[in-house]
């Protein structure tokens, strides 16, 4: 059921062995384990937590509708620009369903930035921006008088 914890207990009525005297059969105890999805996600209280992996150009620049799967299916998370290695960006009420209580957890998304594992891994035109880019900051902190 929506939002079974660990260790619950799920009774199925009759569907034990039967008695050894000719009764009817008695019941049957399931305790859950509650693994880990597809993709690392796990749970923490009715909040499931999964990974987000962005390339830099979207952390820095931010995204207004990043498509994302959640446990309802596909979403959309607002990136904000600048979001940062390891921040934690949260869709509100997508997380996992209460048994005993009305309400929602949330979907929280933990993000690492995704590099390329060298210069010639860049599309193409990418590492003249980069090149200019570095050009402009050393520019700058010389400006600022930490060079």
């Amino acid at each position: 059921p929506a939002g079974a914890t660990e260790a619950s207990a799920l009774r199925l009525a009759g569907a034990g062995h039967a008695s050894a005297t000719g009764g009817p059969p008695g019941d049957a105890y399931v305790l859950l384990s509650v693994a880990r999805g597809g993709g690392g996600w796990a749970r923490a209280g009715l909040d499931v937590v999964s990974p987000l992996t962005l390339p830099p150009a979207v952390a820095v620049l931010g995204d207004r509708a990043l498509p994302v799967r959640t446990l309802r299916g596909p979403a959309t998370l607002r990136v904000p620009a600048g979001t940062q290695h390891g921040a934690r960006l949260v869709l509100k009420g997508a997380g996992a369903g209460g048994v005993a209580r009305a309400g929602r957890g949330d979907h929280i998304f933990e993000v690492a930035l995704t590099l390329p594992a060298s210069p010639d891994a860049l599309p193409e035109g990418a590492l003249a921006v980069l090149y200019a880019l570095r050009a402009l900051q050393a520019k700058r902190e010389a400006k600022r008088g930490r060079l």
